[in-house]
């Protein structure tokens, strides 16, 4: 991770522990116990899911662009060695 990114992260979950806090029973935060079952509580509701999301959607998306890169990166003269056109279309 990059000192950029450390950053950011930190600014993120600053900003994640605000929105947190704010909508937390005030009973649920006054000893560390309390904090630690609020806080798995809004990873296992909120924070858990929505971040597994991000990293599903992420890898689907690397996947695309792996299957793609073979597409990519083909030799220039296939064209030629197969007699096809742009897109699989007749020369």
């Amino acid at each position: 991770m990059t000192p950029e990114e450390e950053k950011t992260l930190r600014q993120a979950a600053e900003t994640i522990a605000d929105i947190l806090y704010n909508n937390t029973p005030k009973e649920q935060v006054q000893d560390f116990e309390g904090i630690e079952l609020a806080l798995r509580d809004h990873w296992l509701q909120t924070l858990g899911p929505e971040l597994a999301q991000k990293f599903c959607q992420q890898r689907r998306n690397d996947e695309r662009a792996q299957a793609g890169g073979a597409e990519l990166y083909r030799s220039p003269n296939a064209d030629e060695q197969t007699g096809q056109g742009v897109e699989g279309q007749s020369a």
